[in-house]
């Protein structure tokens, strides 16, 4: 199985916990943002979540948002997370 198999595979799954997630909770999933952290992943891995139509991304390292923001397409939606 290819790396953007292997991503695909993973998010699809996530998708689906979110959506049964919120049909147990009678909540629209369109309001659940799905924002997925890149403290560790590699670049090849965020530009395959990209290539999938992903496009909300959260980073918990300023030294690593900097240079990740011009690295990756800019309608990417950057989101610093955890605490400064």
């Amino acid at each position: 199985m290819t790396l953007s198999e292997t991503i695909s595979r993973n998010l699809t799954r996530v998708r689906e916990r979110i959506s049964a997630a919120c049909e147990r909770s009678e909540r629209d999933p369109k309001e659940v943002r799905l924002v997925a952290v890149t403290k560790y992943a590699e670049p090849d891995w965020v530009q395959a979540l990209y290539d999938l139509g992903h496009r909300d991304f959260g980073e918990s390292r300023p030294q690593q948002l900097g240079p990740r923001t011009v690295q990756f397409p800019q309608d990417i939606r950057w989101h610093m997370i955890g605490h400064l």
